[in-house]
C-alpha cells in the first residue's frame, strides 16, 4: 500500500532497534517511536478525533509533532500543520477553514490563547512541552492513561495533511494531499537521493513546511531523524558536526547564512553527504559556494511547489570536472529534471507545448500532485485541469531535460523559503488611514533569494513613516511578511485599464542602492 503508514510499518519491521528519532528530548527507536505514535492516537482519539477529521499543530520541529502527525495517519485523521510565524489572527482563519477539531500547541506558542483571536481554543487545545515531566505536561499524561484504538484502514487516496500555502483571510488555500500522494513522492526521492539506514537525517525546515515532506524519503529506508526547534546557522553547523548528520535540506536563506559563518571552517562537516536545497530562488555564485564549501558533500537542487507534495524536479548539482566536460556553467543554475513517473511539459498561453530553449508555463502530471485545494473549487478547477496541474511558474527545458525557472506569473514572493502574497501585504498596508494605495513586489536579496519591498501613495499632507508602517503592518500580517524596504511615491505606473505594472517597479528598484526609508 502507498500509504505513509505503510512505510513506518516496514521501517519498523526492518530496522525496528535502531536509531529512529532524536531532538534536545529524547532518542527514540523506530520500535520505541512507533509505541509512542500508537498512544498518541489514543490521545486524539481521547479528545474525539475520527477517522477523517481535522487537528491542528502550532509547534517548533519535535519528535512530539513528528509522533502526534504519525498518530492522525494511524487512526485516518488529517493533521494540519500551521505556521507559527503567522499573526493570530491568520492562524484563527485557518483553523476556521479547515474545520480542525483539536489545536495541539507548544509552550513556546500557548501565548496567543490569552489574546482576544485564540481565547476560544483554549478549551480545545493540547499543550506539549519539551521537559518529560507528567505532573506538568499534559500531552504526557494523557499519554499514559490513553486506550489504544485499532489502527484505521488507510486507503492511498485518502487525504494525509492539509498544508495551507496562504496567511489572511480570503487568499490562503488548504492543499489537500494524500498518502498515495507523500507515499509516492517518498519513493521517488528515495530512487535519486539513495538514502541508507545508517544515515542521520536533520530536519532544519519548519515541519509546516512542505519542504520537510522530503524527510519521508528518508524514513522509508530507516534513516535516523534529527530535529531541530530553532535552527540558527551555527546550531546547523553544531548539529552536523555533533551528531554525524548525513544529510539535510536547507532553505537557501539558512545555506547562504551558514556559508557565511565566521567559524565556517572550524566545523568538521565531513560527515554531510547530501544537502538539498531549494523552495526560492538562489544565485548562481551562492549554488558554486555550496557545492564547493564541503568536499565531501553531494549539492542537490530541487524544485516543486506544496501542491505537488515538495518535489517535481530533483539533481544534483555538476562538479567542476562535470562543468569542464560540459563547457557551460550556466547548468548549476538548472532546477533539474523531473522525478521518475512525473510528466512535465511548457506550454505557451494558448496550451501548446513549447520545444527547449523557449519560456512557457511550467505544467505538470503526476502521482505526487494533489487533489485539489479545501473549500475552493473554483480555484482548483482553475489550477488542475485535465489532470494536469497549472503551476504559474515560467521556465523551459533545454534539450536534455533539464529545468530552468525564469519567473512566476503571479506576484507571489518567496523571501526566506516562505511563499508570500503581494496583495495580502497590499491588503494590509492600504488599511493605515494615511495610505493611498500601495504595490508590493519582491526584489533580488542576496541572502532570502528575494525580498519584499513597497511602494506607497501616501495621502496628501501625511507625514507617515516607513516604521510607522511596519509597525502598522505587524498586528495584521506575519512578520516574514512585512517588507523590508518602504518608499514613498507620487505615483505608480499603471497600464491603460488603471493595472499597477509590477514590472517596471522590479526594473527600477532591483539594483537600487539608495537609501532605505524602512527596515522590518
Amino acid at each position: 500500500m502507498l500509504t505513509l503508514n505503510s512505510l513506518l510499518d516496514r521501517t519498523v519491521r526492518l530496522w525496528g532497534d535502531r536509531l529512529a528519532m532524536i531532538d534536545e528530548d529524547r532518542q527514540l527507536t523506530w520500535k520505541q517511536f512507533q509505541k509512542r505514535v500508537a498512544s498518541a492516537s489514543g490521545v486524539l482519539a481521547g479528545r474525539g478525533i475520527r477517522r477523517g477529521e481535522r487537528f491542528a499543530l502550532v509547534a517548533q520541529n519535535s519528535v512530539r509533532q513528528a509522533e502526534l502527525m504519525n498518530a492522525g495517519f494511524r487512526i485516518g485523521a488529517i493533521p494540519v500543520p500551521i505556521n507559527y510565524r503567522l499573526a493570530a489572527r491568520e492562524i484563527l482563519t485557518i483553523l476556521e477553514d479547515s474545520g480542525s477539531k483539536l489545536l495541539i500547541i507548544d509552550r513556546t506558542f500557548t501565548h496567543l490563547l490569552d489574546g482576544m483571536e485564540l481565547a476560544s481554543w483554549k478549551g480545545r487545545s493540547l499543550r506539549i512541552d519539551a521537559p518529560v515531566d507528567h505532573s506538568t505536561c499534559q500531552y504526557e499524561a494523557e499519554m499514559l492513561t490513553a486506550a489504544l484504538p485499532a489502527p484505521e484502514m488507510v486507503q492511498e487516496e485518502d487525504d494525509a495533511i492539509l498544508l495551507y500555502t496562504g496567511g489572511t483571510t480570503g487568499h490562503s488555500k488548504g492543499v489537500r494531499l494524500t498518502h498515495r500522494n507523500l507515499a509516492t513522492v517518498a519513493l521517488q526521492n528515495a530512487a535519486k537521493l539513495a538514502p541508507r539506514c545508517d544515515d542521520i537525517y536533520l530536519h532544519v525546515a519548519p515541519m509546516f513546511h512542505s519542504a520537510d515532506l522530503l524527510g519521508n524519503a528518508y524514513l522509508a529506508c530507516g534513516a535516523a531523524h534529527r530535529f531541530l526547534a530553532k535552527p540558527t546557522a551555527h546550531l546547523v553547523l553544531e548539529t552536523i558536526e555533533k551528531q554525524g548528520i548525513t544529510a539535510t535540506v536547507l532553505p537557501p536563506t539558512i545555506l547562504i547564512l551558514v556559508l557565511q559563518e565566521d567559524d565556517f571552517s572550524n566545523f568538521n562537516l565531513s560527515s554531510l553527504r547530501t544537502l538539498v536545497f531549494g523552495s526560492a530562488p538562489m544565485t548562481k555564485t551562492w549554488i558554486i559556494a555550496a557545492r564547493d564549501a564541503i568536499p565531501s558533500m553531494e549539492l542537490w537542487q530541487g524544485y516543486g511547489l506544496t501542491e505537488t507534495s515538495q518535489m517535481l524536479t530533483l539533481d544534483r548539482v555538476p562538479t567542476k570536472s562535470e562543468i569542464a566536460v560540459l563547457k557551460d556553467d550556466d547548468r548549476v543554475r538548472s532546477a533539474g529534471r523531473a522525478l521518475i513517473g512525473t510528466d512535465l511539459v511548457i506550454l505557451d498561453e494558448n496550451g501548446r507545448e513549447q520545444p527547449p530553449g523557449v519560456i512557457g508555463e511550467v505544467v505538470v502530471r503526476g502521482p505526487q500532485i494533489s487533489k485539489g485545494y479545501l473549500n475552493m473549487p473554483e480555484e482548483t478547477d482553475r489550477q488542475f485541469r485535465h489532470g494536469w496541474f497549472y503551476t504559474g511558474d515560467l521556465g523551459c527545458l533545454d534539450s536534455d531535460g533539464f529545468l530552468f525557472l525564469h519567473d512566476r506569473k503571479k506576484d507571489m514572493v518567496i523571501t526566506g523559503g516562505e511563499n508570500v502574497y503581494s496583495f495580502e501585504v497590499e491588503e494590509a498596508l492600504v488599511q493605515h488611514p494615511d495610505v493611498i494605495e500601495a504595490a508590493v513586489f519582491g526584489v533580488p536579496d542576496v541572502v532570502y533569494g528575494e525580498s519584499l519591498m513597497a511602494v506607497i501613495i501616501p495621502r496628501s499632507g501625511s507625514s507617515v513613516s516607513a516604521i510607522e508602517l511596519i509597525e502598522h503592518c505587524r498586528s495584521l500580517i506575519g512578520g516574514y511578511k512585512i517588507p523590508r524596504r518602504i518608499v514613498f511615491s507620487g505615483e505608480l505606473p499603471k497600464n491603460s485599464l488603471g493595472k499597477i505594472v509590477k514590472s517596471q517597479l522590479r526594473q527600477r528598484y532591483a539594483k537600487s542602492t539608495g537609501a532605505q526609508d524602512g527596515q522590518a
